[in-house]
């Protein structure tokens, strides 16, 4: 794996599907990570299972994280309150600080109102598109025209990157209930060319974890 230029903008599509669910939806979800944190192993990093979702822990790191149960105030180590409900696309970081999936750490997150999303735990596949020009990143969840969550964000600055790059990926993780993570690929020619790097023709390669999880407490790896 290599990093991506994150800093002047890109953007990324892809399709996954959540299905196997347990009690009923089962449980956690999966997150979009861009972290430059220090690693163990080149590409590799390891957060907290559970509805830590694998990156939760990681430092210097900002996480889309796609929900599926609601985490009580008090259940993560850092924050105060919880998850807002237990289906919802949320944005996290602490900056350069360990991240947490406790929303005191949001960015932003949707809600139940309009734009409503999907249920996420569905069984569906669904496709996702996250837009990123300094200063604002924007999701799309099935209707790629209209964005379901933006928030102000510049990487640049909340993230010390290394010349303006990053490790690009996923993470996914169960707790006592499971379900199956499944990240497929985007409207893109290849199965690992889902991302754009804006102002260039290239494209560079974002690694995909494919998640097969069930009861399994530990974190997922993040390439």
């Amino acid at each position: 794996p290599t990093k991506q230029l994150v800093q002047g903008g890109f953007d990324a599509t892809f399709q996954w599907q959540i299905t196997r669910t347990l009690h009923p939806k089962g449980a956690d979800g999966f997150a979009f990570v861009i972290h430059n944190a220090d690693l163990p192993f080149p590409g590799l990093a390891l957060g907290d299972g559970g509805g830590g979702m694998g990156y939760n822990g990681i430092p210097n790191s900002l996480a889309i994280e796609f929900d599926t149960v609601q985490n009580r105030p008090g259940e993560f180590v850092e924050g105060e309150r919880g998850d807002p409900n237990d289906n919802h696309v949320s944005v996290q970081t602490r900056g350069t600080l360990p991240n947490s999936a406790d929303s005191t750490f949001s960015l932003g997150f949707t809600t139940q109102g309009p734009p409503a999303i999907p249920l996420l735990a569905d069984g569906r596949v669904h496709t996702t598109k996250v837009v990123y020009v300094p200063g604002t990143l924007r999701i799309f969840l099935d209707d790629l025209t209209k964005p379901v969550l933006t928030v102000p964000v510049d990487l640049g600055t909340i993230l010390s990157l290394d010349n303006g790059q990053a490790w690009v990926g996923f993470t996914a993780a169960t707790g006592r209930r499971s379900q199956a993570h499944d990240i497929l690929c985007g409207d893109c020619g290849s199965a690992t060319r889902c991302w754009h790097r804006h102002h260039t023709k290239q494209r560079p390669q974002l690694h995909q974890l494919r998640e097969d999880e069930k009861d399994d407490p530990s974190g997922h790896s993040l390439h």
